[in-house]
């Protein structure tokens, strides 16, 4: 499946998950919603299960009424809130590692200390020309250049990327320059005082 694909059904996902969200808010008007579901849920529940543990089978043939008048309402309703609720820890193994520069994507890892590292080649597929003389010489440093877990693709450091970046004079460079401080460096920075 091609990144654009995926691209698209993410941002399919997340409309449909904005529109749930914004339709859970007005349900609510503020209030907990969440809690009102709950309480409709266990309380469709009990009227469901105790005639079926007083009067077994018949009890189920009395209750499949009483189970779709309570519990499917507060399954529809609850389904795209909890689907909302289990995003950050839907995400969490893969944040902060895709990232897009317009519309080039770029898979950024971390080391042990937090630091990210850019792939030379994922940087030059986003249209940034990286010197080659630049590229040898980050290439006699360790602390500034290293091989992927494979060792199939050169990674560079985000801040010697930066560096080497500083100097260049194409407008994508530039560009690309000012995204990475915004984008990856500062907060990688954020979250290493934070440890």
């Amino acid at each position: 499946m091609a990144w654009a694909d995926l691209d698209a059904i993410a941002a399919r996902q997340s409309q449909a998950l904005r529109r749930a969200m914004r339709a859970a808010v007005r349900r609510s008007n503020g209030e907990q919603s969440g809690l009102r579901l709950l309480g409709q849920g266990v309380f469709g529940l009990l009227l469901c299960l105790l005639p079926l543990w007083g009067l077994g089978f018949w009890g189920l043939i009395f209750c499949a009424p009483g189970l779709w008048f309570f519990l499917l309402p507060a399954l529809a309703e609850g389904l795209p809130e909890l689907w909302a609720w289990a995003a950050p820890a839907r995400w969490a193994d893969v944040q902060g590692q895709r990232y897009s520069f317009m519309g080039a994507y770029l898979h950024i890892e971390r080391d042990a200390e937090g630091q990210p590292w850019l792939s030379c080649d994922e940087v030059r597929a986003a249209g940034v020309d990286l010197p080659q003389a630049w590229v040898v010489q980050a290439r006699l440093d360790p602390a500034r250049c290293r091989l992927d877990a494979r060792g199939r693709r050169l990674q560079l450091r985000a801040d010697a990327l930066l560096a080497g970046l500083q100097g260049t004079a194409q407008p994508r460079g530039h560009k690309f320059a000012l995204w990475l401080q915004r984008v990856v460096i500062y907060p990688a920075d954020r979250a290493a005082r934070r440890r």
